[in-house]
């Protein structure tokens, strides 16, 4: 018996697509198409106020349908052209790595979490990459998008996009996608409304240049401080 067919004897729910709660959400996941993507989740950090999007992993297509890999993001203002991609897949497994073929190109992405995060009550492994908002957008343009995912256990070489049919883990990026795209325009908006809070002023050439202590000698005058580093970094 194929190792997928045993992950799926017992858990239909937990292939990452639907929560077990009611009757309802559980036919879902019995049909790639019984029910709809729900939207992202969208608000703010109460820590720090930062705008967060986020979107559950959903399934990709793959010979099984209630054991395929899953995908889903989460998006953070902080971050801004970056995004986590959330990989889940059945079982209680170690995600070792993640590739990504878009319309031919194979790329390879890095973890953010250094372990996998395993569920043992809905029996599911969870880990995050770092992937650009630019590769999602790909993502959801491309043809023809394919994953291949290593665990512990066995090779996950699912589709994303196809060329007949789309996998809920494309529409769920899709829709991802176009939340994170409303949050950055909202914030590019408000930023470009804000009236400057400088005013212009002529130099005064008697007056010391803001770069410079007064009385600077020319090796001081030309020293740089160093730049803030990336939150990645």
């Amino acid at each position: 018996m194929d190792q997928r067919t045993k992950n799926c004897s017992s858990n239909l729910v937990n292939a990452g697509t639907c929560s077990p709660s009611t009757l309802a959400v559980a036919v879902c996941a019995l049909s790639v198409v019984a029910c709809a993507v729900s939207e992202p989740d969208i608000y703010r950090d109460r820590f720090n106020g930062n705008r967060v999007v986020e979107i559950e992993p959903q399934r990709n297509t793959c010979e099984y349908a209630v054991a395929c890999s899953a995908l889903g993001a989460q998006w953070d203002s902080s971050a801004f052209d970056y995004a986590a991609l959330l990989v889940r897949v059945p079982g209680i497994v170690g995600i070792l790595g993640l590739q990504i073929n878009i319309d031919g190109r194979i790329s390879r992405l890095d973890p953010i979490d250094k372990l996998t995060d395993m569920s043992t009550n809905y029996q599911r492994s969870t880990i995050r990459f770092l992937i650009p908002v630019e590769t999602i957008r790909e993502i959801v343009h491309s043809q023809i998008t394919m994953v291949r995912i290593r665990t512990t256990g066995i090779t996950y070489d699912d589709q994303v996009v196809g060329d007949k049919e789309q996998s809920r883990a494309y529409e769920a990026l899709k829709k991802f996608l176009a939340a994170v795209d409303d949050q950055a325009g909202r914030m590019d908006a408000k930023r470009s409304s804000r009236p400057s809070a400088r005013k212009q002023v002529e130099p005064n050439p008697s007056t010391p240049s803001p770069s410079e202590p007064p009385n600077a000698t020319p090796e001081e005058a030309t020293q740089t401080t160093k730049g803030s580093q990336s939150p990645f970094e």
